[in-house]
């Protein structure tokens, strides 16, 4: 019979959650800290919905608007 896998990932996880259940607060401030790094990047974001920007001038689309 095929012998089964070792298991690869098994001491990484035990490892860390040992390491996180001992010092929760570092982690927990650490995981906050990139949170909000990564939602900082949201308010830079500019929504808008008119696609005629996005457009050039000469595409048919735009000339076809504009005749109208």
């Amino acid at each position: 019979w095929i012998k089964p896998r070792r298991e690869l990932t098994a001491r990484f996880w035990r490892r860390s959650g040992i390491r996180i259940v001992r010092r929760p607060v570092p982690h927990l401030v650490a995981s906050v800290l990139v949170l909000v790094l990564l939602a900082s990047a949201a308010g830079f974001a500019r929504f808008n919905y008119d696609d005629r920007k996005a457009v050039s001038a000469s595409a048919p689309s735009s000339v076809g608007y504009a005749a109208l």
